[in-house]
């Protein structure tokens, strides 16, 4: 509405609302209210002149209601569906929605707005009052503080006891739910009393008032935690109540028959429990009688005395709470119980730690309403209503299943519900008599299943009935192809049968998962195992029939339907609404029956192996037979003709549509264990973990279903590919498909899901390896594709160069050299496509390109630090060395490529270093080893490319970061100049990850320099690694330093190896290496000391420590290269290691006495007496070299050494004998004897 035509409307529609005709009025208010709501913002101008209108209109006398002048305008005005004051109440509540939280700042405006909806809410009219309600609504969500709480509870509380409308209790019940949303503290503390009673009477007297759910879920949502005790009693006070008072007198106290209800509820072992963190009780005002209600307020203020101050009402008959409420009061416990357990306190469930926390400070805990949990259950289940027997059996299990584990502190060694055993018993006996439906029986059975699983009773002799009540029903079902009885019902229809079969099934199942964890039971499964695997591998077969022809009659009805009209239609759809019904609810029983054949495929059962490899399908097979030799026969006939006009066409260039076939394959039999794959591939392809629906609840509960389902299908597959289960020739066909499969879940599902993929693809490659993924085939050669930049980007379909198109098989033509090196096919791309685009979920950080990818293709970034992250990183490059292990090698490059960049980027990512940089050096050194043996075979300059890359990517990481240092400038770590400024000096402002982070990048570049030695590096980047051991050894972090050393003997081992080419390399690297290490050596001793004023009792400091650190490994490192060397030059090591190690010895006419210099004494004595023991010939010919002063002061360190050894071995022989001097006279001076003859005794 254009801003000059709004100000002529709300200046005609504000002059004629003041008009005293009815209608007039009446619809120029109307008007009005349609403006604003159309207008919106653009009205901002005319708010306050447009209430001071309404307030105006409001007062004044000639607009009542029904208007005033003649009796024909009055019955006029009366014929209206709605009065003048609701057309004001809802402008008030579309001004109210302009202004916004603006409504707080002019004072005018806020007054006006506020004393008009007070106003509408004392009307007698509910429309009007419906139309107050909503207007205090927007005043609550934008001016909360403009509500006054104590007026406006016990308003909504008066109109829901008292109205007979319903559009008004929902009003009502609308703001007491946003008011319970903001503070359900504040509601209770403001209420009259009783409000829980008032809440569920409303169920009774209105069924259709579901908002009252939501105010109490939402109620328990915040209070169950702290005082779940009081939402059991109230529950229980609902279940047990013989009849509700609908007509109780307003201005009277509350019932009488509340009154021993309320005193039982107060007399439990566990009243007064806990109020809140305010010091107020949420529940005090529930528990007490309604005379609150009595004694309305004083104050003139106020408008409640005018709605609250009626007409008693005479009681009406009391009635007992109507089923629908009790099922409610049942659903609310189950939500209490959930509340607690998702919250994550294990004191909920600790019987011990409950009572004492409430003995002390009077907190209240779920565990201890057990008792009456238990009541509860044996109540609902016994009921003859069947809705509430099915909430019991859902409440029983539910109260299993978080207690299963409470101990009891009474007994030792005891469960908490085992001294429950008979009330359970007595629980689950009525799901089976003759009365109850099939529902209620199939869920018995599942809760009895439960129960036996639980591990509250592990003696088999004492699960009595319940057991007796699974194995009755087991027998059932192996006696009756279609089972007609269980327990005491009978006659039941097919699909109760099929339920009720597979809730048998399933029970049993749950039972043999349970058996991994519980030994007990296997006792319980063992003696009906056979019969168990032989009816788990029928209902695996009935369900997949069952799914292919509704899916297939489904196809046919609507192909019918499309010519008939609309009579198929609507019958294919009515029949496919109960097809999906019955779906779903074989479907959750599949996937238990699954983890049940999963785990007996694992331990090899041979009666389920059996029952999975028999052949299935033989009319399918027999009719699918015949149509692959009609279809090879006319192949055979067009194969050449195709072939020829095909390349007629396409100017030589061979199509894939046309292309010749390979010979056709010859397929086995179709056997169940292939049902069972093609089963878990559907339900994980139509099965999400997202939530779709609006309520938290629900979207919480399918993400559980559905993870569970995809858990439950992945572990299937991981079991059954197995080459003795599903050959190759079958996988090889349905590969690719399972892979699509697998990614799609991959990219939707989180890292524990995909965890469970890459687990599937792992056993796979280790179960078929070559024979899936090496294998040259026609299809194979015509969809390569060399791998680019881009792995997440799709595979060509087509090869336009004749040159690069594989021969059919059987030519006896030679491979083009062009395809020698890329990958065989489809099938392995597709492996390392789906690998890479989990590195590049979870490694993000690391790759600027992978963040523009995942912006690209709508993925997300996983959580690094969890520990599913973590192990789902760990089993992805253990997968891709392990193909690069495998393959031959004229692939091998390709994939060492792609694993090198994962492997460089996982190791390149700070969030991974601690947890994933061993594993990453273990997987990367099996990399280059694995090039390193093939390496005669493999391309040369492509090797080379590969590890100078793979070098280059892990110095340049390293050249731009020092801990402890700021990062270089881009020119300095272009062109890897550490120099001097990256030197590692301390250990301040110095993370751990740093520090971890420099080490493994050092340790990477040394495994890459020394396990592939026959590759060319290049001269910079052996120099730059120099220069980073060098640094590392100089530091003064003790980590950073032995990490130093560490790579320093790994290029001392490539001199004791054959290879020529190692050994060149390992005299480059130490030529200058080896004189750092001595240098070092010698003046890190000088330096340790120099240092005076500490005597030998001194405790050594941190500095201290690495420095003797330095000198410690400097000198095993070169004690390393004395047996690494040859016999002919060892003895010339041996004299230069004992040059340099005998000056650190104290001289004899020193006066030095401090601890450094006698750490550094007896340090290089021990490691020179190691020495001569080690290499004795070459020890006597480095003794012979040294000067007559060196020599002297190793002998006198040697007597010395001596001396003080023979000093303490004589020491500890005084010790010994002191010792056994002491017993010895211990035992002669007290000495007891027992008297043999008691003659003299009296």
């Amino acid at each position: 509405m254009a801003g000059g035509h709004l100000r002529s409307v709300v200046e005609y529609l504000t002059s004629l609302s003041r008009d005293p005709h009815p209608i007039v009025h009446k619809w120029s208010l109307h008007s009005l209210a349609l403006t604003i709501s159309s207008a919106g913002l653009m009205f901002s101008p005319y708010v306050s002149s447009t209430l001071t209108n309404v307030a105006t209109v409001y007062l004044a006398e000639s607009h009542e209601a029904a208007g005033a002048g003649s009796i024909a305008t009055a019955n006029i005005a009366m014929q209206s569906e709605l009065s003048v004051y609701h057309e004001m109440g809802r402008i008030i509540y579309g001004l109210i929605g302009i202004l916004g939280p603006e409504l707080q700042s002019s004072v005018k405006v806020r007054e006006l707005c506020v004393s008009l909806v007070e106003e509408l809410r004392n009307e007698d009219d509910e429309f009007v009052i419906v139309q107050g309600i909503r207007c205090t609504q927007h005043l609550i969500m934008f001016a909360p503080l403009l509500v006054d709480m104590s007026t406006l509870v016990p308003f909504l509380q008066a109109r829901l006891r008292r109205s007979t409308g319903l559009s008004l209790k929902k009003a009502a019940m609308t703001c007491m739910y946003q008011l319970v949303q903001r503070d359900v503290k504040s509601v209770f503390r403001h209420s009259m009393g009783g409000l829980d009673d008032q809440f569920f009477k409303l169920l009774d007297t209105d069924p259709t008032l579901q908002d009252v759910k939501d105010v109490v879920r939402s109620w328990i949502t915040q209070t169950a935690l702290e005082q779940p005790s009081q939402w059991i009693d109230i529950c229980r006070k609902v279940l047990s109540r013989t009849a509700i008072d609908e007509g109780q007198d307003t201005n009277t106290g509350a019932a009488p028959n509340d009154a021993p209800e309320e005193q039982q509820v107060g007399g439990e072992d566990d009243d007064n429990i806990g109020g809140d963190d305010d010091g107020e009780d949420v529940f005090g005002d529930v528990s007490k009688s309604a005379k609150k209600q009595a004694q309305p307020s004083q104050s003139s203020s106020e408008p409640l005395p005018t709605v609250i101050t009626e007409r008693s009402v005479k009681a009406a008959p009391a009635l007992p709470p109507r089923w629908r409420t009790r099922i409610f009061a049942l659903e609310c416990i189950r939500q209490v119980i959930d509340v607690v357990a998702n919250s994550g306190i294990a004191d909920h469930f600790d019987l011990a730690v409950a009572r004492r926390k409430k003995k002390n400070f009077g907190a209240d805990f779920l565990v201890l309403k057990v008792a009456d949990l238990i009541k509860m259950t044996v109540y609902a289940a016994s009921t003859p209503i069947q809705e509430i027997r099915m909430e019991g059996l859902l409440l029983l299990r539910q109260t299993i299943e978080r207690f299963n584990s409470t101990a009891d502190p009474e007994v030792p060694d005891s469960v908490l519900l085992e001294q429950y055993q008979a009330q359970i018993g007595a629980a689950l006996t009525p799901a089976f008599t003759a009365e109850s439906t099939p529902e209620v029986v199939s869920l018995g059975v599942k809760v009895c299943a439960v129960y036996v699983g639980s591990g509250i009773i592990q003696e088999v002799d004492r699960f009595g009935r319940v057991l007796k009540l699974l194995i009755g029903a087991l027998e059932k079902c192996k006696e009756d192809k279609r089972l007609t009885a269980v327990g005491d019902v009978t006659d039941l229809t097919p699909h109760a049968s099929q339920m009720i079969k597979w809730a048998v099934l399933n029970a049993w199942a749950e039972l043999q998962v349970a058996s991994v964890h519980r030994q007990y039971l296997v006792a319980v499964l063992q003696p009906n195992l056979g019969e168990l695997c032989k009816l788990w591998a029928n209902a695996l077969e009935e369900y997949a029939r069952a799914r292919v022809e509704s899916e297939a009659a489904l196809a046919g009805s609507v192909a019918a339907s499309g010519s008939t009209g609309s009579t198929g239609l609507f019958d294919a759809n009515y029949n496919n609404s109960g097809r999906d019904t019955e779906k779903n609810f074989d479907q959750s029983s599949t996937l238990k029956i699954l983890g049940a054949v999963s785990s007996l495929v694992d331990d090899k059962n041979e009666a389920m192996i059996q029952a999975l490899m028999r052949i299935t399908g033989s009319e399918v097979d027999s009719f699918s037979t015949k149509q692959d030799k009609e279809a090879r026969d006319n192949s055979k006939r067009d194969s050449s003709s195709t072939a020829f006009s095909s390349m007629e066409e396409d100017g030589g260039v061979l199509s894939i549509d046309t292309a010749a076939e390979p010979p056709a394959q010859k397929r086995g039999p179709l056997r169940l264990i292939h049902v069972v794959f093609g089963l878990c591939l559907e339900i994980l392809a139509k099965t999400s973990s997202t939530g779709s629906t609006n309520s938290q609840s629900a979207v919480n509960l399918s993400v559980a279903v559905n993870d569970s389902a995809l858990q439950g299908c992945l572990g299937a597959l991981h079991s059954i590919l197995n080459p003795s289960y599903i050959d190759k020739d079958f996988l090889s066909r349905v590969f690719l498909e399972m892979m699509t499969i697998l990614e799609r879940v991959a990219w939707m599902e989180g890292s524990r899901v995909q965890g469970l993929v890459v687990g599937v693809i792992s056993t796979v490659i280790q179960g078929y390896g070559k024979d899936v993924f090496f294998v040259d085939e026609v299809e194979e050669y015509r969809l390569d594709t060399a791998i680019g930049e881009d792995l997440v980007g799709s595979p060509v379909v087509s090869v336009t160069d004749p040159r690069e198109t594989a021969p059919p098989v059987g030519d006896g033509r030679a491979v083009s050299p062009t395809t020698t090196s890329a990958l065989p096919g489809s099938r392995l791309r597709s492996i390392i496509q789906l690998l890479v685009e989990l590195y590049i979920q979870k490694c993000v950080g690391s790759n600027v390109k992978a963040i523009k990818t995942l912006k690209t293709i709508g993925g997300r970034a996983g959580q690094k630090t969890t520990p599913e992250t973590i192990e789902l990183l760990s089993r992805v490059t253990e997968i891709l060395a392990m193909l690069v292990k495998v393959a031959p090698p004229r692939y091998q490059l390709h994939l060492a490529a792609a694993t090198l960049n994962v492997l460089i980027g996982v190791l390149r990512d700070p969030a991974f270093q601690t947890e994933l940089g061993p594993h990453i050096l273990v997987n990367l050194k099996s990399v280059i080893e694995s090039l390193n043996k093939n390496s005669t075979e493999l391309d040369p300059k492509f090797l080379e490319l590969i590890l100078n890359g793979a070098l280059g990517a892990i110095l340049k990481k390293q050249a731009s970061f020092a801990p402890g240092k700021p990062a270089l400038s881009a020119d300095e770590s272009m062109s890897f100049n550490f120099g001097a400024e990256a030197e590692v000096d301390s250990e301040v402002d110095v993370s751990p990850v740093e520090i971890t982070e420099w080490c493994n990048g050092l340790l990477g570049t040394m495994l890459i320099l020394t396990s592939c030695t026959g590759v060319q590096i290049r001269k910079a980047f052996l120099d730059q690694f120099e220069r980073l051991v060098m640094s590392s050894i100089e530091s003064n972090i003790g980590k950073i330093v032995t990490v130093g050393y560490q790579c320093l003997k790994g290029v001392i081992l490539m001199e004791s190896t054959t290879d020529e080419a190692g050994k060149t390399r390992a005299r480059l690297l130490m030529r200058d290496l080896i004189p750092f290490v001595v240098t070092t050596i010698v003046v890190k001793a000088a330096q340790e000391t120099a240092s005076t004023g500490v005597t030998a009792n001194d405790s050594p400091t941190k500095d201290d420590k690495v420095g003797m650190q330095v000198i410690e490994e400097g000198i095993l490192t070169l004690k390393s290269l004395g047996l690494a060397s040859g016999e002919t030059v060892r003895p010339v090591i041996i004299s230069i290691i004992m040059s340099t190690v005998v000056p650190l010895l104290h001289p004899v006419d020193s006066v030095n006495t401090s601890s450094k210099a006698m750490m550094v004494h007896t340090l290089a004595l021990n490691n020179l007496l190691a020495l001569g023991t080690q290499f004795p010939m070459e020890f006597r010919h480095g003794l012979s070299t040294l000067s007559v002063e060196r020599r002297t002061r190793l002998e006198t360190a040697i007597r010395q050494s001596v001396l003080q050894q023979q000093q303490q071995q004589q020491k500890q022989q005084e010790r010994e004998q002191r010792e056994q001097e002491r017993v010895a006279r211990e035992r002669d001076r007290v000495k007891i004897e027992l008297k043999s003859s008691f003659a003299g005794f009296t």
